[in-house]
């Protein structure tokens, strides 16, 4: 268990930091949303709208670290519940996204924003050394080119009736 929130941690703090130094504000143009005096916001629209526990209180504290760490930094976060996020997630794809967004790692999910122009390619060897499980990278990835990183594992557990599969050998 330690190791799975350590890696949700780091991933989830890669992410913020991989970042940091895009400050775009969404445009479809690539405008910066730094300002004159060196202080850049970044806008992260999250999929994990309960702040206050499991990831997306995860999510917050690291931001609200990083923001600490960085004070030339300004992170504003909008947080939707999926299905919101999901209508929301397509607009944003046909007017200008966020400067970081989450995102399932499904090809039907990922060839739509892909089609619009809106994520940046992503160089996979600047994360060979963070010990990606073989194969999680997939997901975010177009004809090999790479758009995304995973933030977290889902584990899918399956049960069953060992009387009923015992009487139907």
């Amino acid at each position: 268990m330690k190791r799975r929130i350590l890696s949700v941690l780091l991933t989830a703090a890669m992410a913020v930091t991989l970042l940091a130094g895009c400050g775009s504000d969404g445009s479809k143009d690539g405008e910066k949303s730094d300002s004159a005096d060196g202080k850049v916001t970044l806008k992260v629209f999250s999929n994990l709208p309960d702040r206050k526990n499991g990831q997306g209180l995860v999510e917050q504290m690291i931001i609200d670290e990083y923001m600490e760490k960085n004070e030339n930094v300004n992170i504003e976060v909008e947080a939707l519940d999926e299905e919101a996020y999901k209508t929301k997630f397509k607009a944003y794809s046909m007017e200008g996204m966020p400067d970081v967004v989450s995102i399932w790692g499904r090809p039907s999910f990922l060839d739509e924003v892909l089609e619009a122009g809106v994520l940046a390619e992503l160089d996979e060897a600047d994360y060979s050394d963070y010990g990606f499980i073989s194969g999680s990278l997939e997901g975010f990835k177009k004809d090999g080119k790479l758009y995304g990183l995973p933030r977290n594992t889902d584990v899918a557990a399956f049960y069953y009736n060992e009387k009923i599969f015992k009487e139907n050998k």
